[in-house]
């Protein structure tokens, strides 16, 4: 499979960076690709919180569900390619760091409605 010519030239251009840029950019990119999963993480936990239970509960948890899905495959595209053109050592950092952001929106969400969680 070919690569599109908008990655070959991110590559290029990393490559010929400085030494700075060659580790900001691709923290950068993977925090952003890390905020945008955690808000598609966000999106059924916020269906199943807003709606009361029933065949609407049902339908919006259905439709974030599928969108999370969505979004989660697109940004693994191109979290593969930010990891490809980081540095070898900074590349399991960095995949960490896209792991703590995509998680951390969800944790947040979640603490802040632990009591209507429970139950009564």
């Amino acid at each position: 499979m070919s690569e599109p010519g908008s990655t070959r030239r991110f590559q290029h251009w990393l490559e010929t960076a400085p030494d700075w840029a060659r580790i900001l950019v691709p923290a950068i990119a993977s925090t952003i690709l890390g905020l945008l999963v955690g808000t598609a993480f966000i999106l059924p936990a916020l269906a199943y919180l807003w709606t009361d239970p029933g065949q609407r509960r049902v339908m919006l948890l259905l439709l974030a569900a599928v969108c999370a899905i969505i979004v989660v495959r697109r940004s693994s595209r191109l979290l593969r390619v930010v990891l490809d053109t980081a540095p070898g050592p900074w590349r399991l950092l960095l995949l960490g760091l896209y792991g703590l952001t995509a998680i951390s929106l969800l944790a947040a969400v979640l603490l802040r409605n632990i009591g209507q969680l429970a139950g009564p």
